[in-house]
């Protein structure tokens, strides 16, 4: 359900302009160029998916979903008219069956939030399109990155935000986020209390094997073609760092500003974890280390230096930790039933597979 959440980070804000670079920046040999456009499967010619279509290919609500339509929608996709490609003759109407079936699910569902009144004007669409990104640009430096590469492909934000408020498959979007938000609410779906039910119910779900470890670090980190100096420096900045750690300075803060690991956004937290999954050395200090005690010298692995600070280990991951993924997944579940439910009532597909050919009997054995 791609198209029931609006996708407006600084990343997507900028994606086509990112992509463009980081084509740029990849330089592949011509060889390997024209080796992996050769393996790409070729594009499947229409007419051989229009031969496998009736005339009408689905009803949505009692209303006929022409092969005309389907067709059109395939023209459209590149993507798809590739995948086809790939797929081996015999196993082709299967596929195309597939493909109906989620243009007719599309289409129903297009009809209930149009139907429910959910998708918003384009000045109402711009106005929740803002808000949402103003929300994900918080950050004054990310936000500067957004508009700078914009700006490289010609665009302000202002003229994006207008951009995206035209288009019909946005304000869709904004639709089915509004038509699922007043189902979620209206059957107390994925609301703190069922999560909290849910939890408690399956307390098998959240132990914590007795094996687990828990730890945060801060890392200072080291390329694999670095010279001595370069190592000696990162050490030296991880024995400083340690330090002031050692020195009563808030861990996290530090992270959050020195470690190189993406885990600095929850200050250098990496939750449980089995041994296995670190590298030896990172694992072994751990299990030296007491609950709690912050290891006494920067510990040295292939990734640089790491000051590592062992945790408890809970026999449970707190709620709180699980909360927001057990709400999505009851939202995920109850979208997934509910276009179920909806689909066997209002769709007809009437794709035809052809059965498959019995198995030709075995030769008779040689005597």
């Amino acid at each position: 359900m791609k198209k029931m959440s609006m996708i407006l980070t600084a990343a997507t804000v900028a994606a086509g302009v990112a992509t463009a670079q980081e084509a740029q920046q990849i330089q592949l040999p011509p060889e390997i160029l024209a080796q992996l456009q050769q393996q790409q499967a070729k594009p499947i010619a229409i007419e051989e998916l229009e031969k496998l279509m009736p005339e009408v290919v689905g009803k949505v609500n009692g209303k006929d979903v022409t092969r005309q339509e389907a067709l059109t929608l395939i023209k459209d996709n590149a993507n798809a008219l590739r995948y086809f490609g790939r797929v081996p003759a015999e196993n082709l109407p299967a596929e195309l069956k597939k493909f109906i079936q989620d243009v007719l699910v599309e289409k129903m569902l297009v009809n209930a939030i149009d139907a429910a009144k959910m998708v918003p004007s384009e000045e109402e669409a711009a106005k929740l399109i803002k808000e949402k990104i103003d929300a994900e640009l918080s950050n004054p430096d990310v936000r500067k990155q957004a508009e700078d590469q914009l700006k490289q492909a010609g665009k302000t934000l202002d003229g994006y935000i207008q951009e995206m408020a035209k288009d019909e498959k946005v304000r869709q979007s904004i639709g089915f986020e509004r038509f699922f938000d007043k189902l979620f609410a209206d059957n107390k779906v994925g609301t703190e209390e069922s999560a909290k039910k849910f939890y408690d119910e399956n307390k098998e779900m959240f132990t914590i094997p007795d094996t687990a470890l828990d730890a945060a670090h801060i890392l200072i980190a080291v390329d694999a073609n670095a010279s001595e100096e370069d190592w000696a420096a990162a050490k030296t900045k991880a024995e400083d760092l340690l330090k002031r750690v050692q020195n009563g300075e808030d861990f996290a803060q530090i992270a959050k500003e020195n470690s190189a690991c993406p885990s600095k956004e929850q200050g250098g937290e990496l939750g449980t974890f089995e041994a296995q999954q670190m590298v030896p050395e990172f694992s072994e200090a751990v299990i030296m280390a007491e609950p709690g005690a912050v290891v006494a010298t920067p510990v040295k692995t292939k990734f640089g230096y790491h000051i590592i600070r062992r945790n408890a280990t809970e026999k449970m991951v707190a709620f709180d930790k699980v909360a927001k993924d057990i709400e999505n997944m009851e939202k995920q579940k109850f979208v997934e039933n509910f276009v179920k439910e909806m689909s066997a009532k209002d769709i007809v597909n009437l794709m035809v597979v052809p059965e498959a050919a019995p198995a030709a009997p075995a030769a008779p054995a040689a005597k």
